[in-house]
Order: structure tokens, then C-alpha cells, then sequence
């Protein structure tokens, strides 16, 4: 069964009967008396109302819930203005405590002295259930002396900030140049030295100012002055050349390098060196000038030295270049050298040497066939060459050989062969015989033609009559060598290429004294 409530109204419950008069008896109505859902009370606190198998709660004042169950809390809305809520049945109560307050509602103030003294030490007075305050001389104001007066609504200081007190003021005169209780007398700030020390100070209402710093400073008066190092651009404006020194407020250029006009602080221009005097450098050499100086061209081939300290001619003869007795004569870079015979050459290295005048070395194949000019080789178609010996003085040289060339002079040319062919070879006979024997000998003709050969003329034919021929004598080299300072023989032998039975002849300078100069030894030591 369940139950209801509606603000304490009428409540229906209870099941209905099964017909017949409830009154009746049991036996006539055929049906069970009825169950009464108010019994028992189900309503806490209420009035229980039953209608059939239900039934409502009528609530009590204070009571609300289906079955009146719950108390209602008069304190929610904190009805009491201070203090705290007692909850009731159907009512509340404040209960103010110390809270200074009374009534119903903890809603009036108590008004007395020892209650509600006044504040800000205001002298209070009882009058009845109230009290009266006088605020004089708290700085305060209000029934209670509870409202503060703000001395600083007047605005009492002339500069700087101003700080309410307890019946007082004060004013901040921090950073505003004045000073005093109302900050309205102003400081002279200048006898503390502001400024910097290059700078002036100078008094203002309020504060002071500071003149600009000097030339050759940075910053302020206030700040600070510092010196402008002026080197540290361009050079300070000094010429490339010369140094910029930092100084105090400015800077000091340096002088021009040696080799430069004017100044450093106006500008450093080159001097031409060479504009005279060749610049100082030797009238042989060139003189360039360049910035801030010269330079001097090198001396001319042939000298020593140098275009700055003067060139010396070299003497080109100090290594004795002249052989063989030759005399040195020095020139610029080149030397002369005057030979004596039978040398010369650039440096007397090359002899020309002739026969010995006295030697008649000159031999047939056969005694009935002798040659008819001394000096004359004659070849003929008998079964030997024909041969004969050379004798030439060698002189004392100092060095070594070099070449050996021999020079023989063609004369005519009367042969059936086509060519013939000179030989010269070395004669192991001592050259005192050959000079002091004028017969010949058959052990002396054939050492003409059968020694070591030095060197082999070929090609000589008609074409070459009236020719100077020559031919290299390498293997003599040694043998000259050895015999410098005494008579050296060459034995020359010439070939028939044809033995036939005619009689062919070559002749070499058939003049009788012209071997002087046609038979040559040229030596270089």
C-alpha cells in the first residue's frame, strides 16, 4: 500500500470490499472486511487520510516528505544577519553570541561604551542605551570615529607623493628635486657634482642640467664623458702612411715616411728621387722611382756592384784567361788577348804549326824513280804506296788537346783511278834520324807506311786539285800531347787504287817552299 502528503491536506488508501453491505454479516455479504491503510498511522508527523487501498499524509507545520518524514531547515537563506541559525520545528533562532548585535535576527547594534568602544581612540560617552563619540584630534570621522580623514585630499605637498597617515601625511619628495615636509623647497643638486667634471652643472627648479660634452667625447654630462678613440677609423683621418696616436679629447698624426712631402695630418705625397742626380744611383744604371723611394737597375754585363753603391767595371783578365803566353788586355765584360806564334785564337788556345824547314823527308818506292820536288808526295802504280814523313815542332802548351787537324794543299792530279786515298799514321823512327839522313832507306819507307794510323783521307780525285783539304788525326791527340816542347814526325802514304802499268802521280804543293803553309797541324789545349 502507499501513502502521500500534500501540505498536511487529505490523505485515500485502503483496498475495496467484495460487495454486500459492509455492515452486514459475514455469511451475507459472501466478501472479507476491508484493510484501512491509515492503520496503523503511517504519517510521522501528519494526519493520515485513507481512500480505498491508499491514503494521503496531511504534514505538520515544520514537516514535508510523503510520510511527513523530514524537518524542514528554517535556517537555509541564513536568515540571521550575525551571529549563527538554530534550527526549530517551524522556526529558527539567531544566537548572536559576542558578536556585538541583539534582536531577533542578530540585527541591531548595541550601542554603549563598554559595548562598542569608538575607534581611533575617540573619547566615548554613555548617553542611556546609546553612547556618543568625539572624534576630535584622531584624524577620524563617523558616529564611531570609525572614518579615517585622508589629510592627503588637500593635496598638501607641492611636489612628490603624498601618503595618508593616522591623523597625518607624508610626501615622498624621492627623484623630484625638492626636499622639505611639502617637498616645496628645491635642492641645488650641482654642489654634489651630477655632471661629469668637463662638463657644467647648472641649477634648475627641481633639478639641475649638464652642458654637452667636449670635442673628442662621447656621451653626456649626466652620463659620463668618454674620450673618442679617433684612431680606431679611417686612421683618425691621418694620411695611410703615418701613424695615428689617441689622445685625450683627440688624436696627434705621425710624420710622413723618408721619401714623402708634407705632413701627416694634410697628407703625405712621394718625392721623385729620380728627378735628380739619377736618383743617387750609378750613372750606369736606370733609376726608378716608386713610393716613398727608388730603386736602381741592375749594372750593366760586365760589372760588379750594384746600381745603389756604384758599379766597377770587372776585370776580365784577373783569371789569367790568355794561354800559352798570350798577354791579357781587359775591355767592359770582354778581355784581348795578344798572342805570340804560333798561338791563337780568343785565348791563344789553338796552334798553327808548319814543317820543319830542315826536314827532307820525303822518299820514292824506287831509287831510279825519287821524287823530284822535296816537298811533293808522289803516288805511282808500282806494287808500294808511295810515302813520305811530315816533321813539326810542337811547342810547350799547358791544357790538353783537343783536335788535331791536318791540312794538305791538292796540286794536280795525273791517275787512271778514280780517287786515291791519304793516309797519316805515326813513325816509330826517332825524328834526329829523319832530320839527319837524306838518303833514302828501305827500313825508313816502310815505317812511313806501315804505322798506326791517326786519320784516312778519301776522295781524292781530279775534282779536287787546286783545294786545301783537311781531316781530323784523333788518334794523334796523345802522342802530340807527349811531345810538347820537341819535334813530332807524322808519316803520310798515299795508295794506287788502279797497279796498273802506267804510271799514275798526286801531287800535294809542288811550290818548293809552300809546305809552310799548306801542311798544317792545328792543335787546342
Amino acid at each position: 500500500m502507499g501513502g502521500s502528503s500534500s501540505g498536511g491536506g487529505p490523505g485515500s488508501g485502503g483496498v475495496g470490499g467484495g460487495g454486500g453491505d459492509p455492515s452486514g454479516d459475514a455469511g451475507m455479504g459472501g466478501g472479507e472486511d476491508p484493510v484501512d491503510p491509515c492503520t496503523p498511522n503511517p504519517c510521522t508527523h501528519g494526519t493520515c487520510e485513507g481512500d480505498g487501498a491508499s491514503y494521503t499524509c496531511k504534514c505538520e507545520t515544520g514537516y514535508r516528505g510523503d510520510n511527513c518524514e523530514i524537518d524542514i531547515d528554517d535556517c537555509l537563506g541564513d536568515p540571521c544577519t550575525n551571529g549563527s541559525c538554530i534550527d526549530g520545528v517551524a522556526s529558527f533562532q539567531c544566537d548572536c553570541g559576542d558578536t556585538g548585535y541583539t534582536g531577533e535576527l542578530c540585527d541591531t547594534l548595541i550601542q554603549n561604551c563598554a559595548q562598542t568602544p569608538c575607534a581611533n581612540d575617540g573619547v566615548c560617552t554613555d548617553v542611556g542605551a546609546s553612547r556618543t563619540c568625539d572624534c576630535a584630534g584622531t584624524g577620524a570621522t563617523g558616529a564611531s570615529c570609525e572614518v579615517d580623514i585622508n589629510e592627503c585630499a588637500g593635496n598638501p605637498c607641492v611636489h612628490g607623493t603624498c601618503t595618508n597617515g593616522k591623523n597625518q601625511y607624508t610626501c615622498n619628495c624621492a627623484s623630484t628635486g625638492y626636499q622639505g615636509t611639502n617637498c616645496d623647497d628645491d635642492i641645488d643638486e650641482c654642489p654634489s657634482h651630477p655632471c661629469d667634471s668637463l662638463t657644467t652643472c647648472t641649477n634648475t627648479a627641481g633639478g639641475f642640467s649638464c652642458s654637452n660634452c667636449p670635442s673628442g667625447y662621447s656621451g653626456s654630462g649626466l652620463s659620463g664623458c668618454n674620450d673618442i678613440n679617433e684612431c680606431s677609423s679611417n686612421n683618425g683621418g691621418c694620411d695611410p702612411l703615418t701613424t695615428c696616436s689617441n689622445t685625450t679629447g683627440g688624436r696627434t698624426c705621425g710624420n710622413c715616411p723618408s721619401g714623402y712631402n708634407g705632413t701627416g695630418a694634410g697628407g703625405c705625397s712621394d718625392i721623385n728621387e729620380c728627378s735628380s742626380n739619377n736618383g743617387g744611383c750609378d750613372p750606369l744604371t736606370t733609376c726608378n722611382n716608386t713610393a716613398g723611394g727608388r730603386s736602381c737597375g741592375a749594372c750593366p754585363s760586365g760589372y760588379s756592384g750594384t746600381g745603389a753603391g756604384g758599379c766597377t767595371n770587372i776585370n776580365d783578365c784577373a783569371n789569367n784567361p790568355c794561354k800559352n803566353g798570350g798577354t791579357c788586355q781587359d775591355a767592359v765584360n770582354a778581355f784581348t788577348c795578344n798572342c805570340s806564334s804560333p798561338w791563337s785564337g780568343s785565348t791563344c788556345q789553338n796552334a798553327t804549326l808548319t814543317i820543319n824547314p830542315t826536314a827532307k823527308g820525303f822518299y820514292a818506292d824506287a831509287s831510279w824513280f825519287p821524287p823530284t820536288v822535296n816537298n811533293t808526295v808522289t803516288g805511282w802504280s808500282g806494287e808500294f804506296a808511295y810515302a813520305s814523313y811530315f816533321i813539326f815542332p810542337i811547342p810547350t802548351f799547358s791544357g790538353t788537346v783537343s783536335s788535331v787537324t791536318l791540312k794538305l794543299e791538292h796540286a794536280n792530279y795525273d791517275s787512271p783511278d778514280g780517287s786515291e786515298i791519304i793516309k797519316a799514321s805515326d813513325v816509330s823512327t826517332s825524328t834526329s834520324t829523319l832530320l839527319t839522313n837524306t838518303a833514302a832507306s828501305q827500313t825508313i819507307y816502310s815505317d812511313l807506311a806501315s804505322g798506326t794510323q791517326y786519320g784516312t783521307l778519301t776522295g781524292w780525285t781530279a775534282a779536287t786539285v787546286g783545294n786545301v783539304r783537311s781531316f781530323a788525326m784523333s788518334g794523334a791527340i796523345t802522342a802530340i800531347s807527349n811531345a810538347r816542347g820537341s819535334d813530332f814526325a807524322i808519316g803520310i802514304s798515299l795508295t794506287s787504287l788502279s797497279k796498273g802499268s802506267l804510271p799514275e802521280t798526286v801531287s800535294f804543293s809542288q811550290s818548293t817552299e809552300a809546305r809552310a803553309n799548306q801542311l798544317q797541324l792545328v792543335i787546342t789545349p
